[in-house]
């Protein structure tokens, strides 16, 4: 949205992420959820299993069209990644609490420590009187590295590290961490190891920068907090030390060669080097384990896989297996982002309510899919120009040992105010207001 609002014609686009942020915080603030409205009670009841991203979406969008969602969640906890994979300094912990309450609070029954193929069967919750099931179990699954010694203790898979943080690892005083990969939670892992006070943390990264899937923004943070990060270097063997625990990485440089239209990599000669690790992290990949979808138990519902090792669903519909079982989140699609999982869990809850309402699913006629260049203006003439909001960060000093302070702060009143007045549509802004503590909802 802000790459492409229209008051980057005349100087910078509306903050509309921030905005949405701001208001989400002083919901939060004020300690009262605004009330959702809900459909008359329909009796039907979902079966959601999955408490992540995609989870809570198709249950929040299914509960407001008057159903029945009940989430069974294998952990303590909802939330999946948001609880469990995100750190505390990007998204704390007392947020998400609060996201996830407002849902539940809509009439949303929870059932927690109950997983798929353990505790319950898809056939038990189709016998128990569900009319439909929604699969989002997200990717939790770290592949093996596939070199030597990745199995000797000192050797952490990302989620698990994370989830770790806090419980069984409070300190990394000292110590020197190795992390490697080039996604997100390669970056969550890499700063959260410089919170607790790692010695040194290096990246292994076996791309180029400019193809890491992490975000750039969250790459120059974790630079600026200290990380090393080395790009087209690959992982050859963890190094065990002589108590049978990680020494070191033994890693080699590449280079990319061009052979016509094709690039390809090649080991760099006498590139060989070696790091010192006291722990080394695996956070290139996440897979969504399929054992049970593909075992004797699941096989006769006819899932199908596809050649990125996720569980095939329908495009739009998520429809997995007919009649009516769904899947969407990085079950469906692999490691994505949070966002795409909550689009995919509403695509689900569209298709589950329609199938409930009208006996089939009547997919959407016009998704728009790319932005349309018609609708790009060259022109816009506004009364003033007017710098869009600079939002603070806190200072690296004080970044790399708190995990209480998200890195970046939230806009305060007075600012979300002027920002939203530089929107360009024909509804004047001037006079918006905030409720104050006589209308009961500051905080």
């Amino acid at each position: 949205c802000e790459n492409i609002c229209r008051r980057n014609v005349a100087d910078q686009g509306v903050a509309i992420n921030h905005l949405a942020r701001y208001i989400g915080e002083w919901e939060y603030r004020s300690g009262k959820h605004l009330a959702i409205p809900c459909a008359p009670d329909t009796g039907h009841k979902i079966a959601i299993v999955g408490g992540g991203p995609a989870g809570l979406a198709c249950a929040y969008f299914l509960r407001r069209a008057g159903h029945r969602p009940e989430i069974f969640e294998a952990q303590p906890q909802l939330g999946g990644m948001l609880h469990y994979g995100i750190p505390a300094y990007r998204l704390p912990k007392k947020i998400v609490a609060w996201e996830i309450e407002g849902i539940v609070g809509l009439g949303v029954t929870v059932h927690t420590e109950m997983a798929l193929g353990r505790d319950f069967a898809i056939e038990e919750l189709s016998n128990n009187g569900f009319k439909a099931i929604f699969l989002g179990l997200g990717a939790g699954i770290t592949p093996y590295l596939g070199i030597p010694g990745e199995t000797v203790k000192g050797v952490h898979k990302s989620l698990v590290f994370l989830s770790q943080v806090g419980t069984s690892i409070s300190s990394l005083e000292g110590k020197q961490v190795i992390v490697i990969g080039e996604s997100n939670t390669a970056m969550d892992c890499a700063r959260t190891s410089i919170r607790l006070g790692a010695e040194s943390v290096d990246v292994i990264c076996p791309c180029e920068r400019k193809e890491m899937s992490a975000r750039k923004r969250d790459v120059d943070r974790a630079i600026d907090e200290g990380v090393r990060v080395s790009t087209m270097a690959q992982p050859k063997r963890i190094i065990v030390g002589t108590t049978g625990s990680v020494a070191g990485l033994a890693y080699c440089r590449h280079r990319i060669i061009t052979a016509g239209s094709q690039n390809d990599k090649t080991q760099i000669k006498g590139s060989d080097a070696f790091l010192n690790a006291d722990l080394i992290i695996a956070a290139f990949e996440r897979k969504p384990d399929l054992t049970w979808f593909l075992g004797e138990a699941g096989a006769k519902y006819g899932f199908q896989v596809t050649r990125n090792a996720t569980l095939a669903a329908e495009k739009f519909s998520q429809l997995a297996v007919a009649p009516n079982i769904f899947a969407a989140g990085d079950l469906h699609t692999g490691r994505a982002t949070v966002i795409g999982a909550v689009a995919g869990g509403r695509l689900a809850a569209r298709s589950i309510h329609q199938l409930l309402a009208t006996g089939k699913i009547a997919l959407p006629g016009t998704l728009q899919q790319k932005i349309n260049p018609k609708s790009i203006l060259k022109t816009v003439a506004v009364g003033e120009a007017t710098e869009k909001v600079k939002i603070p960060e806190i200072p690296v000093s004080q970044r790399r040992r708190s995990f209480v302070e998200e890195v970046v702060a939230t806009i305060d009143d007075d600012t979300a105010l002027k920002e939203a007045s530089r929107c360009l549509q024909s509804v004047s802004y001037t006079h918006l207001t905030l409720p104050t503590k006589e209308d009961g909802w500051c905080g």
